[in-house]
């Protein structure tokens, strides 16, 4: 059976390859990799890209909606 202190230790050591393994993914050439930083830039990214998600379902919706129109001459 596996300590508490022990199971604390995994959990913080996975927790730290998480936030390594996030980190490298981001921009390389980035100043800090301090784990504030890493989710400040993932959060900003995610944003980006939800924003992008919703433009894109609204060009794909409308090309949709053409799409009917045109094929109905």
């Amino acid at each position: 059976m596996i300590h508490k202190a022990e199971r604390e230790k995994h959990k913080r050591d996975l927790l730290n390859d998480l936030f390594s393994e996030l980190g490298e993914m981001l921009e390389a050439d980035r100043q800090t990799n301090g784990k504030a930083c890493i989710l400040t830039d993932t959060t900003r990214i995610l944003r980006d890209l939800l924003s992008q998600l919703e433009s894109l379902r609204k060009e794909n919706s409308t090309l949709q909606n053409e799409s009917h129109y045109v094929s109905r001459f």
